[in-house]
């Protein structure tokens, strides 16, 4: 547990100047012509990030989701950002994806770019993203702060990494709406409760978020530690910032119910979509 608080604070800098970079080198991408179909994207990302790159990772298709590995002796150097050889291969892997992404006319619905540390300690970082919005970040249509809190970022320690350059010890499957808004959803909590101002007022003790057949469960502990007059509730700001992440993907309705619970209070409210806005 220790190991991934520390993880989670050497990562969060640097994953912020990670996007970043990857924004730059993105942008250089926009004039492609469709030239890549289901059948040769995977090829075609490994080639591009071979022959132009000098990086090589391995590419798979599973269902919907393509899954890109890559491994790295370290992901996060002393300083706590990222080591440079990974933060300009993942920019680069991340140019290449959108190559093709934007010469695609039947793309997946995600991406998952999956790094690992195979030496010393073992651990994988995932960077998980909903393909629509990086062709939309890329064509100017979402701003770059807005693209940010629309991936999910998630680091583990992880001993089987180990030794792995192959990535033989991940197992790839089709990712979900429903568990893609989950993973937001927590994942924008946090941030939000953990970030000024809100850090001055409240301590973020949990936030536990669980898809499971059409049903969103969003439970937290959320402690006032300066009451004052006016300030947020976080029950009503679950369930605000749950209702905005519905309304970007929830289109083809993968959520019908959504159970918020305060486990501090006990308080806890089943909603539809619709009604979730406080």
């Amino acid at each position: 547990m220790r190991l991934l608080k520390y993880l989670k604070s050497m990562a969060k800098n640097a994953w912020k100047a990670l996007l970043i970079s990857f924004a730059l080198i993105f942008l250089s991408s926009c004039t492609v012509p469709s030239t890549y179909s289901r059948k040769n994207m995977q090829k075609a990302i490994r080639n591009i990030c071979k022959d132009e790159f000098n990086i090589l990772v391995r590419v798979r298709l599973s269902g919907e989701t393509i899954w890109v590995y890559a491994p790295f002796e370290k992901l996060i150097a002393e300083d706590g950002q990222w080591h440079e050889k990974v933060q300009d291969a993942w920019a680069k892997i991340f140019l290449a994806l959108g190559r093709v992404f934007l010469s695609m006319d039947d793309r997946p619905k995600f991406y998952c770019l999956l790094a690992s540390s195979i030496k010393e300690i073992g651990s994988d970082a995932y960077a998980i993203g909903y393909i629509p919005d990086m062709v939309k970040f890329n064509l100017g249509f979402i701003s770059l702060k807005e693209r940010d809190r629309r991936i999910v970022f998630l680091i583990f320690p992880n001993p089987n990494a180990v030794g792995d350059f192959y990535g033989t010890h991940i197992q790839e499957y089709d990712i979900s709406t429903g568990e893609f808004i989950a993973y937001l959803v927590r994942q924008n909590l946090e941030k939000k409760f953990n970030s000024p101002p809100l850090n001055k007022n409240f301590q973020l003790k949990k936030v536990f978020t669980h898809y499971w057949i059409n049903n969103l469960k969003v439970n937290f502990d959320i402690r006032t530690t300066k009451p004052q007059e006016g300030l947020t509730d976080p029950f009503d700001e679950a369930r605000r910032m749950t209702k905005e992440i519905l309304d970007i993907y929830n289109s083809s309705r993968d959520i019908a119910e959504i159970e918020v619970s305060n486990l501090l209070t006990g308080d806890v409210g089943i909603y539809t979509p619709e009604s979730l806005a406080p």
